[in-house]
């Protein structure tokens, strides 16, 4: 019986096929996971241009989540009324309510027009939009004519030029002093208008004694 010889390259084929199966494992598992790679790039293209399509109001809430209101330090605004007079309303600071709205509201607020008439308050609100200012918490008139009013809270309809409020107010100027319930000032404060229950007192200097005005409504030049 005639013996056959070992074939000295077996080891080799055998070597040669463990390695292109390990170099065929990895060739898929590569195409994989480029494949998935591709997949997510592809998603991400996708998903920024529809953002993007949307708009800035979107993405806006969502990045800008800590930046919901504007705070501005020492602010300054100026306006005019319907007969074109200038106003300016500064502050310690304004803060913008919210994203939807241009409303402001004020630190220390101070109202002020071409003529000299002058408001503080301990806050407000300021609505750009509509030209109107609430004041709040001791708030306080003075004009050039030395009249000077206290009350809690007040209305400018910077537009119309008009102050109003339902609450009570009190004041002196070089006639007198007076207190009502409720007041309306017009004409950059060329009328003063009170209701309620009025009471005033005049200096002797202003030729009377003392008076009462009527309970039901006065008016101060």
């Amino acid at each position: 019986m005639t013996a056959v010889a070992a074939d000295p390259w077996e080891p080799s084929r055998r070597a040669s096929l463990e390695t292109a199966r390990r170099r065929s494992a990895f060739l898929r598992v590569f195409r994989q996971a480029m494949a998935i790679l591709s997949g997510a790039s592809l998603a991400s293209i996708v998903l920024a241009i529809v953002l993007n399509a949307l708009g800035p109001g979107v993405v806006g809430r969502r990045t800008l989540g800590v930046e919901e209101t504007l705070t501005m330090l020492n602010p300054r605004f100026v306006g005019q009324d319907a007969d074109g007079s200038r106003y300016e309303i500064t502050a310690e600071r304004a803060v913008r309510q919210g994203l939807d709205t241009q409303k402001m509201d004020l630190t220390a607020p101070v109202f002020k027009t071409t003529t000299g008439r002058t408001l503080t308050a301990k806050r407000g609100i300021y609505d750009p939009d509509a030209r109107t200012i609430e004041l709040f918490e001791k708030v306080v008139f003075a004009d050039p004519q030395g009249r000077e009013f206290t009350t809690t809270y007040a209305f400018i309809d910077a537009r119309n030029d008009i102050i109003r409020g339902m609450r009570a107010i009190s004041g002196a100027s070089g006639l007198g002093e007076v207190r009502a319930d409720a007041y309306e000032l017009h004409r950059d404060g060329g009328q003063l208008i009170l209701r309620g229950r009025v009471r005033g007192v005049i200096n002797p200097g202003g030729g009377a004694s003392a008076r009462s005005p009527s309970p039901q409504s006065g008016s101060a030049p």
